[in-house]
């Protein structure tokens, strides 16, 4: 783990690296996850994991009595070419000065890096005067809903990954060294966070909603286009799958232009994904008009071909996707759709409501 940056002293907080403290770090995520909502998968030790234990990741605790209260995390955000800071305090432990402390030592640890990395990259230029081009393109949309009714808006460049809000603070800044590319996330959005994080002069370049729905009761029947056929997600059904995708979304900004085989992959490939609560929507006089990828209680990804949409043909995939999970015995589900895509109205009309917002924030 890289060299820890030396931060303000508090009289009540022990401030150390994040080493070995895995099951800390997962509590304070659930505390604060508890009282803010948001994303409930930051709540996974596998995902916490990631984000916290990386090859690069920098890390801060802060410890009273033994008990963490407060962290953050800086590491290299390669679709940015710069670095990524994300920051957790305890509920019990805001309003006191560490969010501050922490985003601070954040925007300053990832100018460092940024800086560092440039330098790596221009002597790497220097020795090697034609790089090869390649690697895997940014997953757009990844965890972003479409806007299956009302036509497509930009989804979001990447699905922001963090560890809940910096808490409420109103301490002085220390001023990050160089003005490196930081950018800043986080999972549970609360207006002190977002305070904090425009007095330090950060600009929000994403904002997505977290909503959730109740399966405890029965799910009304989708209503479908006379004639529709549906399918799973399967070897067969894939490509069909994969095509659906790219007549929603490609004519969206920032499209990744994945090829079926990158696309279908990382479907197969997630532990998360469930088949049996995928479907495809194939209309008459359309074809394959709309496609819905699913988690056990998530909804991952809905789109529709502009032909169907106005025909009920998201709204449907939706109610059949849910009524799939809570045959599974999924009692509650989620879902993310970027602020501005239209069809958040949608998803409420179908009886989500919010549970958080995620976001990011750039210098």
């Amino acid at each position: 783990m890289a060299t820890l940056r030396r931060v303000p002293e508090s009289d009540e907080v022990n401030w150390a690296p994040l080493d070995g403290a895995a099951d800390d770090l997962v509590a304070l995520a659930m505390a604060g996850h508890a009282r803010d909502g948001g994303l409930s998968a930051a709540t996974d030790p596998g995902f916490l994991r990631g984000r916290w234990s990386a090859e690069g990741v920098v890390t801060l605790g802060g410890w009273v009595g033994g008990r963490l209260v407060a962290a953050g995390a800086v590491r290299p955000y390669p679709a940015d070419g710069g670095a990524l800071f994300t920051g957790l305090v305890h509920p019990d432990w805001r309003g006191r000065g560490l969010g501050s402390r922490l985003l601070d030592w954040g925007l300053a640890e990832g100018s460092r890096l940024d800086q560092a990395e440039d330098s790596r990259l221009d002597q790497a230029e220097g020795s090697h005067p034609d790089p090869v081009e390649g690697g895997r393109p940014d997953q757009v949309g990844e965890g972003v809903v479409a806007a299956v009714e009302d036509g497509p808006l930009a989804p979001a460049l990447e699905r922001p990954a963090g560890n809940g809000p910096v808490g409420a603070e109103e301490d002085g800044s220390i001023s990050p060294e160089g003005g490196g590319r930081v950018t800043v996330e986080t999972e549970s959005l609360v207006p002190a966070a977002e305070a904090l994080f425009r007095s330090r002069g950060l600009r929000q370049v994403f904002a997505e909603d977290v909503l959730r729905i109740d399966l405890t009761e029965a799910v009304p029947e989708p209503v479908w286009p006379p004639g529709t056929v549906l399918r799973d997600w399967s070897g067969d059904t894939a490509p069909r799958f994969f095509a659906v995708y790219q007549a929603a979304f490609r004519e969206r900004p920032g499209f990744p232009g994945w090829s079926a085989e990158e696309w279908i992959g990382d479907a197969d490939e997630d532990a998360d994904f469930r088949p049996r609560l995928s479907v495809l929507a194939t209309v008459p006089g359309v074809g394959d008009a709309g496609f819905l990828l699913a988690e056990s209680d998530r909804i991952a990804q809905v789109g529709v071909v502009p032909a169907a949409r106005g025909a009920g043909v998201g709204a449907a995939l939706v109610r059949e996707a849910l009524r799939r999970m809570r045959a599974g015995g999924a009692v509650r589900a989620s879902l993310e759709v970027n602020v501005n895509n239209p069809a958040g109205r949608l998803y409420r009309r179908l009886g989500f409501i919010p549970a958080g917002r995620r976001a990011r924030y750039a210098t």
